[in-house]
């Protein structure tokens, strides 16, 4: 006859497997005719607070601020196995995506690793001070962009009337 166990097993899960992988695990299966069986284990991986992966590559968005953005700046980003400097070059875009070649995922079935993306999002001050506001605002006036000029409307209006 046949008598169930319940036992606990150690098993080694390699790097870079993602959802849904399988793997087999010899002569850990229910017993046949023909001896042991395999065992197989069907991988979940949770899911990370920063970082999304695509295969092996990996993405994640990255807060700049708008001085940092506007006049060029060296900024700490995450990576799976710790922090790196990236350069943002001055001028940068919110949205815009570097690569940083290699800190992805492990290929799981040779010795390469994935990217990481970094999509990096302009922060838009919120409270500032009279004083900020007012360099702004001169900054504006000599960029010649009219913050408290016409409405939307009105320059259709006027686009249309050329």
């Amino acid at each position: 006859g046949y008598v169930r166990v319940t036992r606990k097993i150690e098993v080694k899960i390699p790097a870079g497997v993602d959802n849904n992988s399988q793997l087999r695990i010899k002569g850990e299966g229910e017993v046949g005719t023909a001896g042991k069986g395999d065992l197989y284990l069907l991988i979940g991986v949770k899911s990370h607070p920063i970082f999304v992966r695509h295969g092996n590559d990996i993405a994640m968005e990255l807060p700049v601020s708008f001085v940092k953005a506007a006049l060029g700046a060296e900024v700490d980003v995450p990576t799976l196995n710790g922090r790196v400097k990236m350069k943002v070059p001055s001028g940068t875009q919110s949205g815009k995506i570097f690569r940083l070649r290699g800190k992805g995922m492990p290929d799981l079935h040779g010795y390469t690793k994935g990217d990481e993306l970094v999509r990096v999002m302009i922060e838009v001050p919120t409270n500032l001070t009279s004083e900020q506001r007012r360099l702004l605002e001169q900054y504006a006036k000599i960029s010649g962009e009219d913050i408290y000029g016409e409405r939307f409307s009105d320059k259709i209006k006027r686009t249309f009337k050329s």
